[in-house]
């Protein structure tokens, strides 16, 4: 089963971009410290949210995810507060708080919790989810809970773990009946576009051009994460975002090589949300869910150019060739091989 590493952003990405006095965090290193969790902890995952919630009285409950830290089970739970994402962490061994935070709504995704939290006051609530969805696999757990509500009802989606068993199940949060049949992939789904992903790699950097942007397509993870590449000076800066929540991941700094020195210190272009937005106006017809990847190329003819390429399920490929330094769209190319990544 697939899944989206919730707890593993927060304790590597998100604590650390938002100013986090949490000694563990790690910077410019990949989580290699995080794992599931095989077995039920002592502290099961509605009892940490229980116990967070009293930290967080009368706010909105979005996210639970139970994990396993340097050897330390511990549990993430996640509500809206009145200034954004309010992030808590409980050791799931004995129930002490290890951390707190909030982050405040800044980004794309914070705009859909807010929707969803607003939405939430009818729901059923957490503890009964859990309860639903660990009756549909006998001596099952839970291990994780996340409700959703972006442009549909409200649904629990509730991660129950038996063994080697692993089954995503949704539970109606108004009405508690089942979603559907129990499924061994978990999907949250991709909901932060590729100007926000960027615009949130650039806080890392502000000053940074931008080489590449684009899903990652080496992970067989879903949501696929965003990955942006900057280049300052003689370093340059790649930076991965959780594709569901707009949560910074990882960022790994190191020196760059010859072409993004040279990139890098080029002066006078354009933003590249600026070049995708002339990309999509170029090309009619593609289909509401296209996704688009960008890179920044040293192009003999055309000079600097951001190779803007459109992809569709039903509306196939269109590569674009946008001026780093005017925006002008210099070239539309149709491809059908889907999927495809800047040349």
């Amino acid at each position: 089963m697939t899944r989206t590493l919730h707890w593993a952003l927060a304790i590597f990405g998100v604590l650390g971009a938002s100013g986090c006095r949490n000694e563990a965090v790690r910077h410019d290193t990949e989580p290699s410290g995080y794992s599931e969790l095989t077995e039920e902890p002592p502290i099961p995952l509605a009892r940490a949210i229980a116990l967070a919630r009293e930290r967080a009285p009368g706010e909105p409950f979005l996210h639970a995810e139970l994990g396993r830290d340097d050897g330390r089970a511990n549990c993430l739970v996640v509500f809206w507060g009145t200034r954004g994402f309010h992030l808590l962490i409980v050791d799931a061994r004995d129930g002490k708080f290890l951390y707190e935070d909030t982050l405040e709504d800044e980004l794309e995704a914070g705009a859909q919790a807010r929707t969803t939290a607003e939405r939430s006051s009818s729901a059923i609530g957490h503890a009964k989810a859990i309860e639903i969805a660990v009756a549909t696999l006998p001596g099952s757990w839970a291990r994780l809970i996340d409700l959703e509500g972006e442009g549909g009802p409200l649904v629990y989606l509730v991660e129950v773990v038996a063994g080697e068993v692993e089954r995503a199940v949704r539970v109606g949060a108004v009405d508690g009946k089942l979603c559907g049949e129990p499924s061994e992939e978990l999907d949250f789904g991709a909901s932060v576009s590729l100007a926000s992903a960027i615009k949130s790699a650039m806080r890392l950097e502000p000053d940074a051009i931008v080489l590449e942007a684009g899903l990652d397509l080496s992970s067989s993870k879903l949501p696929r994460d965003w990955e942006v590449l900057l280049a300052k000076s003689d370093q340059q800066l790649r930076v991965r975002i959780n594709a569901h929540t707009g949560f910074i991941l990882h960022s790994q700094r190191d020196a760059a090589g010859e072409m993004a020195r040279t990139l890098g210190a080029a002066g006078g272009v354009i933003e590249v949300s600026r070049a995708i937005d002339a990309a999509l106006l170029a090309v009619q017809g593609l289909a509401p869910d296209v996704e688009a990847t960008a890179a920044l190329l040293a192009d003999r003819n055309k000079g600097l150019v951001y190779q803007i390429v459109l992809s569709g399920s039903s509306s196939g490929t269109r590569i674009v060739d946008v001026s780093a330094r005017d925006c002008t769209v210099l070239s539309v190319e149709a491809v059908e091989t889907p999927n495809v990544v800047p040349r």
